[in-house]
């Protein structure tokens, strides 16, 4: 359980730094800030957009890819509303923790052995409900991305950028630089929002500190079977 417990503390570092493929220079955020091609008003609109196909959805696979001081994490995630959660945290290459919450009941295999107690995720993370939830259950609460960009809407500029393609599905590409009121340092982020759905397909961010983020989402609405393991 104790590598299980880590996983809240990356999620919410992700969720509070925005999203970047790489390490922005002042001359690359000059630009971004003066290219754009739609107002910021326009910019926060289709995030809007997005958010409210993101609250409609029922289901997804996500994966994340981080290295937070130097240490390298993947998470991957899948979904089915209301209450049905699959998540696999691996450390080179080797899965170290594995979770299954069905209803009311979560699953955790740590080191071959399978353990059931009580889901702290109901409904799962990312489905109606689970909005504001703590803990475990925030990782993949698809609402609580467009919540953290919001509270720095005043210090952020957003660019259009090209069209990029993730697991099949053709997304917009948004680069958004935003100042930490604390710090008031700059990170610039990527958020690639589906171009049929809405939906976002990939953030990604590296922060001022050198911690680098990537989530990328498919299967969006699609039935997913997710069982809990035999014990």
């Amino acid at each position: 359980m104790k590598n299980y417990a880590i996983i809240p503390a990356i999620a919410l570092g992700i969720l509070a730094l925005g999203f970047s493929p790489r390490h922005p220079t002042m001359t690359n955020l000059s630009v971004a800030m003066q290219a754009s091609a739609l107002g910021q008003a326009d910019a926060w609109a289709v995030f809007q957009k997005s958010e409210e196909a993101r609250r409609a959805a029922k289901s997804f696979r996500s994966k994340m890819i981080s290295n937070q001081n130097g240490k390298p994490m993947q998470v991957e995630s899948e979904v089915m509303c209301p209450d049905r959660h699959h998540m696999k945290v691996m450390q080179a290459g080797q899965t170290i923790s594995e979770m299954w919450a069905v209803g009311d009941t979560m699953y955790v295999n740590t080191g071959g052995h399978v353990m059931k107690m009580p889901s702290r995720s109901n409904p799962a993370p990312g489905c109606p409900g689970s909005e504001g939830a703590s803990g475990a259950g925030r990782y993949g609460d698809r609402t609580s991305v467009m919540e953290d960009f919001m509270k720095y809407k005043d210090r952020s500029k957003i660019t259009k950028g090209g069209v990029s393609t993730v697991e099949g599905a053709p997304c917009q590409k948004w680069n958004i630089v935003t100042t930490d009121p604390q710090t008031n340092k700059m990170s610039n982020s990527e958020y690639c929002i589906g171009v049929a759905d809405n939906l976002p397909r990939r953030m990604s961010t590296i922060t001022p500190q050198g911690n680098n983020f990537e989530i990328t989402y498919w299967d969006w609405n699609q039935n997913i079977s997710i069982n809990p393991p035999s014990q």
